[in-house]
């Protein structure tokens, strides 16, 4: 299976560096302009299923993509998935840095240092946003899972091992953020998550996966 995901178009929250997950945000200038570009990007693929966080900033990319994708004798509609919203930042939420700092004191720096299990109050961790973004991942590609893994295979018979992962059995895209694409990334490819910053995921960034045996292979990252 091919996964397409991709980040919601930069908000006005992003323009001003605020710490937000839950909060809503209107795009920016450049977002609504992003919206498009994203769109042709991906109009030359085939697109089986779309799925969006329930957050209106991603919700409405997807919309966006599943219109142009959709046909009087094919509807392309999105699926809302509660599992794959942003980060729930807490008494953080809609803060600058510095009013978050002012607001927990040195235990901010926490936040920073030890972003994977810090809980933020009244919010989550970034292993939690994992444990959900992965549940819901493990349900989609349920049917991907092959009786032999990539690894078996690949001890077998490498070439047909690497030949596989370009066999494509549909293609669907997820409109996410930038946190719960970082979780996804880090099961697909085995990265941890204190590592996953090495990867760039700006906002419309379009990051594609393929998922063979138990296995996922970054294909793409624009």
């Amino acid at each position: 299976m091919k996964l397409i995901f991709i980040r919601h178009p930069e908000t006005e929250a992003n323009v001003k560096r605020l710490i937000y997950g839950k909060t809503e945000s209107e795009y920016s200038d450049r977002g609504r302009a992003s919206v498009n570009a994203v769109v042709e990007q991906l109009s030359n693929k085939k697109i089986d299923a779309i799925y969006s966080s329930p957050r209106k900033r991603a919700a409405d990319l997807a919309e966006a993509i599943a219109t142009s994708h959709s046909s009087d004798s094919c509807i392309l509609n999105v699926r809302i998935e509660d599992r794959i919203q942003e980060m729930h930042f807490g008494i953080f939420e809609n803060k600058t840095t510095r009013e978050a700092r002012e607001m927990y004191g040195e235990g901010f720096n926490d936040f920073w240092h030890n972003f994977a299990e810090f809980q933020v109050p009244e919010g989550e961790t970034l292993s939690q946003v994992k444990e959900r973004t992965v549940a819901f991942l493990q349900e989609l590609l349920a049917s991907e899972t092959s009786s032999e893994s990539f690894e078996e295979l690949m001890k077998k018979d490498p070439i047909k091992a690497i030949d596989q992962q370009y066999v494509e059995s549909g293609t669907v895209v997820i409109v996410a953020h930038s946190l719960v694409i970082r979780s996804a990334l880090s099961w697909l490819l085995d990265i941890p998550l204190n590592k996953i910053w090495h990867i760039d995921i700006k906002p419309a960034a379009i990051v594609e996966v393929s998922y063979r045996g138990g296995y996922g292979f970054l294909t793409g990252l624009r």
